[in-house]
């Protein structure tokens, strides 16, 4: 159950590499801009960092563990 956790703080991660590419590729002076930004590169850090450490807690597995079970059910958790 654990890797199962991993995965989606893995697949967003990539998600968000691939966006970047892409925007490195199609819009090359705006991700230069960003890349430049030191504070941009600190708060995806801070913000990869804090993911991680909520999916490895138990308190952040078990929260996840009840948001999918709740969307599972059909509860829409995310539009309340």
């Amino acid at each position: 159950m654990f890797l199962y956790y991993l995965f989606g703080f893995c697949f967003w991660n990539l998600v968000l590499i691939t966006l970047g590419a892409v925007l490195l590729t199609f819009a090359p002076d705006l991700t230069q801009g960003l890349l430049r930004s030191e504070l941009f590169t600190f708060g995806t850090m801070i913000g990869m960092v804090l993911s991680l450490v909520y999916t490895l807690t138990s308190a952040g597995r078990n929260d996840l563990n009840v948001d999918f079970w709740e969307l599972a059910r059909g509860k829409d958790w995310y539009l309340e």
